[in-house]
């Protein structure tokens, strides 16, 4: 059984334990886990590990509504293979997008420079291309919209 805290992969830990890393620690030691738990009485704390100190990774609850986790690592658990996966998935999506805008940012920097060269690129690329200038184009409206109204707000708090 692999107790060590820094091995979970998850920085937000167990949603349901508000000091999940400093219980992880102590998995499966009952006192060590109420001392933690004392010491952050208003902190939300798991109920199924305050009833066994090692359901983390081993879940033995009773009853039809536990079934299909008994004796498995608990589902909530960072450590679990499906949260895991979950979190690989959205770390390649989040580097897939930022690979896509820059590829976006290109072509955009591209038409800007010749804007002939419109003709040339694929459906694909021009709309990449659109969408990328267009939120370049929103995000530097933002950006005056924000300092015009901070002038303004300075404006009044001086009379």
């Amino acid at each position: 059984m692999l107790k060590n805290a820094g091995d979970v992969t998850d920085p937000q830990g167990c949603p349901k334990e508000d000091n999940f890393r400093e219980l992880y620690e102590e998995l499966g030691n009952k006192e060590k886990q109420n001392e933690i738990r004392s010491q952050f009485p208003s902190k939300h704390h798991c109920f199924y590990l305050e009833s066994d100190p090692g359901c983390c990774d081993v879940f033995n609850f009773p009853g039809a509504r536990f079934e299909q986790w008994q004796g498995k690592m608990c589902p909530l658990n960072p450590k679990h293979p499906e949260r895991i996966s979950k979190e690989r998935q959205k770390f390649h999506i989040s580097k897939r997008d930022d690979e896509l805008i820059a590829i976006a940012s290109e072509l955009a920097r591209d038409v800007k420079m010749n804007p002939r060269i419109v003709s040339t690129l694929t459906t694909e690329e021009f709309y990449a291309a659109s969408l990328y200038l267009d939120n370049q184009e929103f995000q530097n409206m933002k950006a005056q919209a924000i300092l015009i109204a901070n002038q303004v707000s300075k404006l009044f708090k001086k009379k």
